[in-house]
């Protein structure tokens, strides 16, 4: 009951706050979109759009680093220009925007801005939830000023919103405590190797699923997804129905219980449904969240998104549909193509659910066969089976940067990723698997043989195998199967297997009868 009563508080804030905001911004005044303030960083080498609301025709004069453009807005009010592709530069300056008002933004850097969403785990705050999850050096020695973060405020929004909650803030000890632990330790450490400001917008929430986060778009374009929203559509009706019936139901005992009370009776009993309020999670509805914490940052120039969600769709067999219509919908709304789109792969941990295939695991690695530009960091090392929140979020954010180096900035001779199932051949009674990103060979964490592999026949039945290293390949053979037809390596969420590459990152599960088929 708190926290669906903590989730209608948000909801009523944010509702309030929106009503007030209802249509865009009030006018009479130029206004600039609320992701525009002190501290904020722009995106370096590429476009800038800059926007906000006045009056209809009014003229808007927008000035930063010596640069000016002037638009007229139209007829509804709306206003935007692009600033040119600029150099990174780390000298704060002025941004000027000039109405029949006129608005100053101070403390301007350029250079790269990164997006960061998704669930708990990325909510998962630099100061740790328990006592001992974070070294107290992270946060001291959090001193980069040209670092900043801007963290959007829960919002829930039927439609796609313009305006949010939230500031950009100068990284250091006292602001990082709270902000994503993810999201900094991947900017920190892209800043050391890039050396330009970096900017951390995360917009996340903890507890949902992938659904609220996809655009309705992203639900239209995808017939399994729209199948499924038309049932849901139906079923909210229904449920709307009967929380509307509980509430006046309420409304009539709370009348009872004062007529009761002034005439000093006994209160009467009150009978209600309770689950249908308790089971009311409106953060779960599809295209909320992209409304109210997405939406209003678009399209504000970015260089790309890491994203850390799955845990609750690890039984969701629609899973690589779902992800998949997210990125592409997110990358059809900000019009940048198909930028980066990194992913952190959920950690082991035990969901009771032992017979459900991994289907989160199965999707994060179909989406980086299938989708150009897309990534994902394993972390077979790093769950924890009864801690759905693993405490070791650097080397998350470390592993992260790694992909980004590589594959957005171009620098060469990185091993950026732990081993990712390629091929099989089968040899007699033994299969040889082949990966992709072995770097300069393949080991074991902890100098133990092979672990978490097996091997089944023409019955289908997997078995314990033995596994060994060969070069670049593993070679994996049972006693008892003498023509082998599949293998499957951690293929299961309470896995903790010990194979890496020698530069230290861990293999990511597979199954060879799963590879060809994400979904």
């Amino acid at each position: 009951m708190l926290h669906n009563r903590a989730a209608s508080s948000v909801v009523a804030i944010c509702a309030l706050t929106l009503a007030l905001a209802a249509g865009g911004p009030l006018m009479a005044s130029v206004k600039l979109a609320s992701i525009f303030s002190d501290n904020m960083v722009l995106q370096r080498e590429m476009p800038i759009p800059v926007w906000g609301w006045a009056d209809p025709g009014e003229k808007v004069k927008v000035t930063f680093a010596g640069r000016s453009q002037m638009v007229a807005a139209d007829a509804h009010g709306n206003w935007m220009i692009k600033l040119p592709a600029m150099k990174a530069d780390a000298v704060g300056r002025k941004l000027v925007v000039q109405g029949s008002n006129r608005i100053v933004i101070h403390n301007v850097l350029v250079g790269e801005v990164w997006l960061c969403s998704g669930q708990s785990n990325m909510v998962y705050p630099v100061r740790g939830w328990k006592p001992g999850s974070t070294p107290p050096k992270e946060i001291t020695g959090a001193h980069y000023p040209l670092i900043r973060l801007l963290d959007v405020s829960r919002c829930i929004a039927a439609r796609p919103q313009k305006t949010f909650q939230g500031r950009w803030v100068v990284c250091s000890p006292h602001t990082v405590p709270t902000f994503s632990a993810v999201a900094y330790y991947f900017g920190r450490d892209l800043f050391k190797k890039l050396h330009v400001p970096i900017g951390l917008i995360t917009s996340a929430w903890s507890g949902t699923t992938i659904q609220p986060w996809t655009p309705d778009s992203g639900f239209e374009d995808s017939p399994p997804l729209s199948t499924e929203l038309q049932q849901y559509l139906a079923d909210r009706s229904q449920q709307r129905q009967r929380i509307i019936q509980t509430a006046d139901e309420l409304s009539v005992w709370l009348k009872q219980v004062r007529k009761a009370q002034a005439a000093d009776k006994v209160i009467p009993r009150l009978h209600l449904h309770w689950r249908t309020i308790e089971s009311y999670r409106p953060q779960e509805n599809p295209a909320v969240l992209f409304n109210g914490m997405i939406a209003p940052l678009i399209p504000y120039a970015l260089r790309g998104v890491i994203w850390y969600q799955g845990e609750n769709n690890h039984g969701d067999p629609l899973y690589y549909d779902r992800l998949t219509s997210l990125i592409s919908s997110w990358r059809t709304h900000w019009k940048e193509g198909d930028f980066p789109f990194y992913m952190v792969q959920i950690a082991p941990f035990d969901y009771h659910s032992h017979v459900s295939p991994p289907f989160v695991w199965a999707a994060e690695q179909g989406v980086v066969r299938s989708i150009p530009n897309t990534g994902i960091v394993g972390t077979m090392d790093l769950g924890m089976l009864h801690n759905i929140h693993p405490f070791d979020k650097w080397d998350m954010g470390r592993r992260l940067t790694l992909w980004a180096l590589a594959k957005t900035y171009d620098k060469h001779n990185l091993v950026y990723s732990g081993p990712i199932y390629k091929s099989m051949q089968i040899k007699r009674n033994t299969v040889i698997v082949h990966f992709d990103h072995t770097g300069t060979g393949l080991k074991t964490r902890n100098g133990k043989p092979l672990d978490c592999f097996k091997i089944a026949g023409r019955d289908g039945k997997y078995v314990s195998a033995r596994a060994t290293i060969a070069g670049d390949t593993v070679v994996v053979s049972a006693k008892n199967v003498s023509v082998p037809t599949a293998v499957e390596f951690a293929w299961s969420y309470h896995a903790q297997p010990n194979l890496e590459n020698k530069a230290g990152l861990p293999a990511l599960p597979f199954a060879t009868n799963a590879m060809g088929d994400p979904k």
